[in-house]
């Protein structure tokens, strides 16, 4: 998890992303290259959904839990690796980062469809406003 900076695009939330490529923006190794980084769990509830900066957002819009971005690019799903933790399956994205095209939705008055406007946010990212929605699961010890 990475705190956003007080100027972030989308205010001061917890921030979890599904790619460690992105996280590893925020980890600072020892002399030695090594890193911590923590796998956790998210609670969240139900999303809004984000596809451009919002910077004022200090807390989920009126009956939400949380903030899910829209992305640019993800891991390859079809190598996604299932993992069995304390019982349940848990889906980790390993495969290698793909572009997105952005879904079709039917145009107002249209009989075609349209594009969605394209996402601001090259990563998908999971935002958090209360610290009781996530549990640390895991260290992992990374050599950088």
């Amino acid at each position: 998890r990475a705190r956003a900076r007080a100027r972030a695009p989308v205010g001061a939330p917890a921030t979890w992303r599904a790619e460690l490529n992105k996280s590893g923006w925020y980890v600072v190794p020892s002399a030695s290259g090594e890193a911590i980084v923590f796998l956790a769990e998210a609670a969240l509830g139900l999303s809004s959904t984000l596809s451009a900066d919002n910077p004022g957002l200090r807390k989920a819009p009126t009956g939400f839990d949380s903030c899910v971005t829209t992305s640019r690019t993800q891991p390859d799903p079809a190598q996604d690796v299932q993992l069995t933790l304390d019982g349940r399956q848990v889906t980790f994205a390993t495969g290698p980062i793909v572009e997105i095209e952005p879904p079709a939705v039917e145009a107002a008055g249209s009989s075609g469809y349209a594009r969605t406007p394209r996402s601001h946010f090259l990563q998908k990212e999971y935002l958090l406003y209360r610290e009781g929605q996530a549990r640390l699961r895991y260290l992992v010890k990374l050599r950088i």
